[in-house]
């Protein structure tokens, strides 16, 4: 695949796409759910635990601590908590999974 769409795919899908859900499923806290969602990013930081820190041919689904099954159990179960905010921040969570998870097929891992 062209590595512009891949890019575009990937980033969008870390950056544009949590304000769509946000909008979709919180309509009046877009915004605010917007950030919440894009903060999942920040299931990231694990990757500061891996030699090296970044590798473009390594898949990080099943790899990195926070984008493992377990992980993704932990972040499903946070879609049936009361409060709004957890819901997002599972959403987003699981959203970073699979749009890393496409990462990954689009580069054939």
């Amino acid at each position: 695949m062209n590595d512009w769409v891949q890019l575009a795919l990937h980033y969008g899908g870390h950056w544009l796409a949590p304000f769509l859900f946000g909008a979709i499923f919180w309509r009046k806290r877009w915004l605010a759910a917007g950030i919440l969602i894009a903060s999942a990013n920040l299931i990231d930081r694990d990757h500061l635990f891996a030699d090296p820190i970044f590798d473009p041919d390594r898949c990080s689904i099943g790899f990195h601590m926070l984008h493992g099954w377990a992980a993704a159990l932990v972040y499903s179960l946070m879609l049936v908590a009361p409060h709004w905010w957890v819901r997002a921040f599972g959403v987003g969570a699981l959203w970073h999974l699979a749009v890393d998870y496409g990462d990954c097929v689009m580069q054939g891992l």
